[in-house]
């Protein structure tokens, strides 16, 4: 049982541990997630996709080749694409600070309804490319990152964060993706994320053991149909 991964930065370990697992896990990191976001950065091209940004266009290649794969449409295997998915940028306070998304908090209050709008449009290219793959016939998996606000410069809005972890869940899954949530083992009962699944290595990504349980959750998802 293969998996073929279409990822952004959190590829490196999920990548990391399936070798150390011989697990056969084949594509990995395609662009950093800002890059896999906002409407445009792809075009349909018969049965496959390209990529509007040089560097993205040439990891993607080669993801495909070492799957045995001339074009998206002919993987043969379950995909996981976490395309969309690095919600600690796109709840940057450089966005979003000045703004309440409570009405009992400073700040110009914005509504439920224009936050939603808000984080949506900013990851409508992501949200295009799952509905592709739908469309390819893929059957295509997804997972929300580690829960973890980013430390300066970028500055993750944690109240923002959260709102944005239930758009792209709802999102990505209304394109046709089936979601992973390792929300209920990942998270302490105050909602932060467990120490033991917090890379050392930066304010952001997952450690080994984090994405470890996460493929475990994939493969078993897969397996059940």
């Amino acid at each position: 049982m293969s998996l073929f991964l279409l990822g952004d930065s959190n590829a490196h370990t999920l990548v990391k541990v399936a070798a150390e697992q011989g697990w056969p896990v084949y594509g990995g990191h395609i662009a950093p997630g800002r890059f896999l976001n906002a409407a445009g950065f792809f075009t349909v091209d018969d049965g496959d996709v390209r990529f509007h940004r040089p560097e993205s266009e040439v990891k993607y290649r080669a993801a495909l080749a070492g799957a045995g794969a001339a074009r998206l449409a002919d993987i043969a295997m379950p995909v996981l694409c976490l395309f969309g998915m690095n919600l600690h940028y796109q709840a940057r306070a450089e966005v979003w600070d000045g703004f309440a998304i409570a009405p009992d908090e400073p700040g110009r209050f914005l509504s439920a309804a224009t936050v939603q709008a808000t984080l949506r449009a900013q990851i409508a290219g992501a949200i295009a490319f799952h509905g592709h793959l739908a469309a390819l016939g893929l059957r295509v998996f997804s997972a929300l990152p580690p829960r973890r606000c980013a430390a300066p410069p970028i500055s993750t809005r944690r109240d923002v964060l959260l709102r944005a972890e239930d758009v792209a869940a709802e999102e990505i899954a209304a394109a046709g993706t089936r979601f992973i949530d390792h929300r209920p083992w990942s998270l302490d009962p105050d909602g932060e994320l467990k120490p033991e699944f917090a890379s050392q290595a930066d304010s952001v990504h997952g450690s080994d053991a984090f994405c470890h349980r996460l493929l475990e959750d994939v493969f078993a998802a897969v397996r059940a149909g």
